[in-house]
């Protein structure tokens, strides 16, 4: 129950569900459901591996554009986590003779979703002041564009919040789960799970004895996880691709008045920067932390853009540590370097008094992030009693899901899938492209 399962938490209880929320993880709920810092809760591994860029940039085809477009305005309107997003805008590097998003064509001949450029000097010194702009542009083969409505998000902050919310409401958190199998009644039809409580010092024999959990309905919002076959989702109705993703975390060293005469300390970075020639992303959160991106930018939809950064190969995943080994420090190090080199932000360049690291890398975070085949949402009933929802861009469509998801599994109704199974469902026209059926995925390989 990352940023999804969590929505969809809140939003049912919103609507008088009464609802569990079972995870593997243990510390899902802060101590005495307060706290402040990041620490006091598991808000799962690519939840909290996640760039959590509020954005609609470069996805396709159009209907999952807007689809994230909407999903972005959920975010302004939210009650829990309207005051959490940080809407700087983005600036984003291609090449030259690269393809131009449709956003930044001529006014009357594109969709709404603002785009402004390609810039110039003085503008891009204008937006961004926290970057050394180079001042010879004569040989510069690239263009920078400037999104001004997006933004980006610190992802457990928000889960936490929304957990908070729910739990506020009745949800019931159980950590330590493992799922045995689900529960079905003599019509087949899905009625709850079957599970034991694991402890931390104890192996796998010791956990305790088969605990049952009735339900009306089974969701399943465990991410990369989702198709797992002890869950009841079939690959051939949701086949996952393995992406692999790696971020590092930095702050600038606290070096006095080292930096007075460069002005480092003032200019600080104020908008997200992604650079798809030199393959890095960048952007700073309030508590100052810098989250620098290599391996794979991936935003999702039919026509997905993946970034590669070469020197830093996502060779271990599944991980979000807050101590750094060997690793992880050269990992980090080098996506750090990448950053300086292509983006210059002030922040993380050396000080004029001293040739070592500006910076302190905090972490790396590393994360199997979760992908349907087609780069598409998958939401729906897969049979009866059981709902799925997966998704890549889950931070920026995760509030607006469990908001949608909290809709069809209140409203609901029989209606015959394609398999003949009665199906409960009353659902929006909005989600008809993304419903989970082996047909969607027929044409792109059987798997097992």
């Amino acid at each position: 129950a990352g940023m999804v399962g969590s929505s969809i938490a809140y939003h049912l209880s919103m609507r008088g569900f009464n609802c569990t929320v079972m995870d593997q993880r243990t510390n899902l709920l802060p101590p005495n459901d307060g706290g402040s810092e990041n620490l006091d809760i598991d808000p799962g591994t690519a939840t909290s591996s996640s760039f959590a860029w509020l954005n609609s940039n470069g996805k396709t085809p159009l209907s999952y554009k807007q689809l994230n477009q909407l999903g972005m305005e959920i975010w302004r309107r939210h009650d829990v986590l309207k005051h959490i997003p940080v809407w700087c805008g983005s600036l984003v590097q291609i090449a030259r003779q690269g393809r131009v998003e449709d956003d930044c064509l001529p006014l009357k001949n594109r969709p709404y979703y603002s785009c402004l450029g390609p810039l110039d000097l003085e503008e891009k010194q204008r937006l961004e002041p926290g970057v050394a702009w180079p001042s010879d542009t004569a040989n510069d083969q690239s263009e920078i564009y400037f999104y001004p409505e997006e933004g980006h998000v610190n992802p457990v902050e928000a889960v936490k919040l929304l957990r908070l919310a729910a739990h506020k409401n009745g949800v019931d958190f159980v950590g330590g789960v493992r799922i045995s199998h689900l529960v079905r009644n003599e019509n087949d039809k899905v009625i709850g799970v079957e599970y034991r409580k694991s402890h931390a010092h104890h192996n796998e024999d010791a956990s305790e004895q088969p605990i049952l959990a009735m339900a009306d309905i089974v969701v399943v919002a465990a991410g990369a996880n989702s198709s797992h076959p002890i869950l009841g989702v079939s690959s051939k109705k949701l086949q996952l691709l393995e992406q692999p993703g790696v971020l590092a975390y930095a702050r600038r060293k606290n070096i006095g008045n080292a930096d007075d005469d460069s002005g480092h300390e003032s200019r600080v970075l104020s908008r997200i920067f992604v650079d798809t020639i030199a393959q890095a992303h960048i952007l700073r959160r309030p508590d100052k932390t810098i989250v620098i991106g290599g391996g794979q930018l991936v935003v999702g939809g039919k026509e997905d853009s993946s970034i590669q950064t070469t020197n830093t190969p996502p060779s271990r995943i599944a991980s979000h540590s807050y101590f750094l080994n060997e690793e992880d420090t050269k990992v980090g190090n080098s996506m750090a370097k990448n950053a300086v080199t292509s983006i210059a932000p002030f922040e993380l360049q050396p000080s004029s008094t001293s040739t070592d690291n500006s910076y302190e890398l905090v972490r790396v975070s590393r994360a199997n992030r979760p992908m349907p085949y087609d780069g598409l949402p998958v939401i729906g009933f897969i049979e009866q009693g059981l709902y799925v929802a997966v998704t890549h861009s889950g931070i920026t469509l995760g509030p607006m899901i469990g908001e949608l998801v909290s809709y069809e599994l209140w409203y609901n109704k029989t209606i015959t899938s394609e398999e003949g199974h009665g199906i409960s469902m009353n659902g929006f026209q909005i989600l008809d492209n993304y419903r989970p059926s082996s047909s969607r995925f027929h044409e792109m390989g059987d798997s097992d």
